[in-house]
């Protein structure tokens, strides 16, 4: 757990020493001018304590200007999209507007040249604003007074950097303890984290500024105080996105390393609501703009059964109801299903409350009542359909006095309103609606980290392991067995997340339909409800159902299609390998001929054409690893043969394969619950 605010005080009247991340300086520059302005008064109290380590001072550096000029940038910017937002919904109301004008309406013309006024007047508005901050430059805390605060601490203790030996060596030190994820930095290696955008040595800078606040300690034998904004689990423990504590390994290294000091690990928010409550210092604004997304999160999450009664009321109002692109005229919607939510962002106001604007997206299925014009009357069945949506809401939390009569915002909200919506319908024939978790489904929190858990073990099972299949299912059941859940649970987080990067729009009960085709092919076995590979077991989960539109049809009568291979492999006169063969497809069947060599780390794609008897022959296999002339090496070899689904044949292939590949028979053919029945073939051979 985190330090206490009241153990807190005694540390802090130890007179510790007191660390900034980079980030602490930065978010100075970042939060508005009042907020900043509270932060700076309340840093500016423990001057005396501070210490601006040498990396910190490198990082600053080279990061103040960038973010000094993304303040004006990102207003132009946003400016920018607003005019061309402006301009398109200009030309959509005119383009309407000419309707009324081709048909003589009265006064037409005026309208539409009224319209056009208007939108120009809110166009000036906008660059009249964005010229007035521009040019004032009164938003955000100045430049030059965050460096004056910067420069004061530097110049009243000055830190040697390390010379270039020194670096090298934390260089090879970082290297190997970021392989073993050992903290901290490892997050910003691209090979723990892809989401890095660091490269280079610049992936070590927080370990070398982790060994200068070492030195710090080893120097001046106090207590160290590091507050950092940086919320990754190499500083934090977290549950989910939400730090719990300073990471063991840290604490224990800082004491081994300066003969039992203590250092103490704080978030930004935390440290400055310790600090603002021991040295009575309003910093109220300040940690509602740092808490900001955190709160939202909560707010949202806390509260979803408010925000979707709200949103099915809004959808009820008479000028919102014909928004709901069903298939027929819908007068009524009765409830709303499966909603997910996601937060896109979240912005502030501080009035007499604080007023808060959330912008959501997810997907929902809807169910609704519809006017049956012959039957003049409403249906009593309900039609359901399924929607993606932005949801803007608006909510707010009032101010209210604690035990010591201090005025702090409530934990509750109130005041829920939707304010704006935008629909986007999913079509049913391309998604079903039987999941019970909705439509589009956006990853969660958790299925992220199960996902970037994969992925960072993927390299070791595969480097370990010749079978790529191998690898893959080993890889599921490490997941499954360190987030201590049922295979498929392991599987939709992985799929749920690889479908929001892809935009596959997949429902659960299809995730689950080609899981177990890919366990199978993997050649995990699965007993009542146990899943079992290479001598490990573990639960397989419950299965969501396949859905009727999802079963395959037999095949049609007088029509069933055999599938058979011969394939062969020749070196050519230049010692290039040609594969080829015979099949029972019909002629113009598009294949994909793959060669492999784990051997050679060799891997290589042909496309083919079936032609007439079968025959097919797939292009020169070369190696480019095998200059000058990249000829291919003798040796055993892999083919394997795919073809692509029905769907993307030539129509006459398509005819004979049938609707999703239903009249295909034979040992090669494989069921898939989404594309139909597929084909692979694959085959060792000496070449």
């Amino acid at each position: 757990m985190f330090t206490s605010e009241e153990t807190f005080r005694s540390i802090l009247a130890s007179r510790p020493i007191i660390i900034f991340d980079t980030n602490i300086y930065l978010d100075l520059l970042r939060y508005s001018k009042s907020a900043s302005t509270e932060l700076l008064h309340l840093y500016q109290t423990v001057n005396d304590d501070l210490r601006l380590p040498a990396q910190v001072r490198k990082e600053l550096d080279k990061n103040m200007p960038i973010v000094s000029g993304q303040r004006i940038s990102n207003l132009k910017t946003a400016g920018t999209t607003i005019k061309n937002t402006i301009n398109n919904c200009s030309n959509n109301v005119r383009t309407q507007l000419d309707v009324f004008i081709r048909h003589k309406f009265a006064e037409a013309s005026r309208l539409s040249d009224t319209a056009n006024s208007e939108f120009e007047r809110i166009k000036e508005t906008i660059s009249n604003y964005i010229e007035n901050v521009v040019r004032d430059n009164n938003s955000f805390l100045a430049t030059s007074d965050v460096a004056a605060f910067i420069n004061l601490i530097w110049s009243a203790h000055t830190q040697d950097s390390y010379k270039a030996s020194k670096l090298m060596s934390i260089y090879t030190e970082g290297s190997i303890r970021y392989r073993y994820k050992a903290p901290p930095g490892y997050m910003d290696d691209p090979q723990n984290n892809k989401e890095s955008k660091k490269y280079g040595t610049d992936v070590f800078g927080d370990f070398v500024l982790w060994n200068q606040i070492i030195d710090y300690g080893c120097l001046e034998h106090r207590t160290i105080v590091f507050v950092t904004a940086d919320i990754k689990e190499d500083w934090f423990v977290l549950d989910g996105k939400r730090p719990v504590s300073p990471c063991e390994e840290l604490l224990n290294e800082f004491s081994e390393k300066t003969d039992g000091l203590d250092i103490c690990i704080l978030t930004s928010e935390l440290f400055v609501e310790y600090l603002s409550n021991i040295k009575a210092i309003d910093t109220g604004e300040a940690l509602l703009e740092m808490q900001i997304d955190d709160y939202v999160d909560i707010a949202v999450r806390n509260n979803k059964d408010s925000i979707m009664q709200a949103f099915l009321s809004w959808g009820n109002e008479p000028e919102h109801i014909l928004q709901f692109p069903f298939p027929e005229d819908i007068n009524r919607l009765l409830r709303i299903d499966n909603v997910r939510y996601v937060v896109k962002g979240a912005s502030l106001q501080l009035e007499d409350n604080i007023e808060y604007s959330v912008i959501l997206e997810g997907a929902a299925n809807f169910s609704g009542v519809y006017y049956d014009e012959d039957m003049k009357c409403n249906t009593t069945g309900e039609i359901q359909s399924a929607f993606q949506f932005d949801l803007r809401i608006a909510f707010s939390r009032h101010y209210e006095r604690d035990a010591t009569g201090k005025c702090i915002p409530s934990k509750d909200i109130e005041d829920i309103q939707i304010t704006n919506a935008t629909l986007e319908a999913v079509p049913s024939t391309d998604v079903s609606l039987e999941s019970r978790r909705g439509v589009f489904i956006p990853p969660m929190e958790d299925d992220k980290e199960i996902y970037e858990y994969m992925e960072s073990i993927w390299d070791d099972y595969s480097k370990n392991n010749p079978s790529v299949d191998k690898a893959e299912a080993l890889v599921y059941f490490d997941a499954a067995k360190y987030f201590e859940k049922p295979l498929l649970e392991i599987n939709r987080a992985y799929t749920l997340v690889q479908n929001s990067k892809t935009k596959s729009m997949l429902s659960l009960n299809e995730i689950d339909a080609l899981a177990l085709k890919r366990f199978s092919d993997i050649k995990i076995s699965i007993k009542d409800g146990v899943a079992t590979y290479n001598g490990k077991s573990t639960l397989l989960g419950e299965t969501y159902p396949i859905p009727e539109s999802m079963k395959l049809l037999p095949p049609e009568q007088g029509k069933e299609l055999y599938v058979d291979f011969t394939v062969d492999a020749i070196f050519t006169d230049e010692k290039f390998i040609i594969c080829t063969g015979t099949s029972t497809l019909p002629k113009k069947t598009q294949l994909m001929i793959t060669l492999h060599s784990y051997d050679r780390k060799y891997h290589a794609q042909s496309k083919a054409t079936v032609e007439e008897n079968g025959q097919f022959r797939s292009e020169q296999f070369s190696d480019s690893k095998n200059p000058p002339e990249n000829e291919m090496l003798s040796g055993n070899y892999s083919v394997e043969i795919v073809v692509p689904i029905a769907s993307v044949q030539p129509d006459e292939v398509k005819t004979a394969f049938g609707n999703k590949g239903r009249n295909l028979s034979g040992d090669y053919v494989n069921e898939d619950s989404v594309f139909g029945k597929t084909i692979r073939y694959k085959k060792d051979i000496a070449i």
